[in-house]
């Protein structure tokens, strides 16, 4: 068939591995995309995922993926997302920024600069996923739960 995650092949397998989440692949690549490519999701397999399954959901390569996928992903049962590639890449930029503003930038500078570049990212990516503003840290309260 395709390269897609087949539901009932997926409910064989959480049953006989007792596992706590699945990646499924409904239509994203690990690395990066080549320039413009924005990868089209299965929406109707992975809302069928999630409802066969009833467990959580993990994509894979969600790294340029875009915002709009990302959302609907998170929607229709995803609660895992790897952005790795996205995060390195923002890394990456801000140290070259850095470099360029200061050529004589050193290691530790350099990796300050993507520390910092990585928790904006991250920061970016919770709000764009719909969970900023849910947990605090050094609080048990969770927004919505009381």
């Amino acid at each position: 068939g395709d390269l897609y995650t087949d539901p009932q092949q997926a409910k064989k397998f959480v049953e006989e591995t007792g596992v706590d989440a699945l990646a499924v692949a409904v239509g994203t690549a690990h690395g990066n995309y080549p320039k413009g490519f924005v990868p089209t999701l299965d929406f109707e397999r992975l809302a069928l995922l999630k409802k066969t399954l009833d467990m959580p959901l993990v994509l894979h390569g969600g790294s340029g993926s875009g915002e709009e996928n990302i959302r609907k992903a998170v929607a229709c049962g995803i609660n895992k997302i790897n952005v790795c590639t996205d995060a390195f890449n923002v890394a990456q930029e801000a140290m070259f920024k850095k470099v360029e503003e200061n050529p004589k930038a050193d290691y530790l500078e350099l990796c300050i600069t993507a520390e910092q570049a990585m928790k904006e990212f991250v920061k970016s990516y919770i709000k764009v996923i719909g969970s900023d503003n849910r947990y605090f840290f050094g609080e048990t309260k969770v927004v919505g739960h009381e």
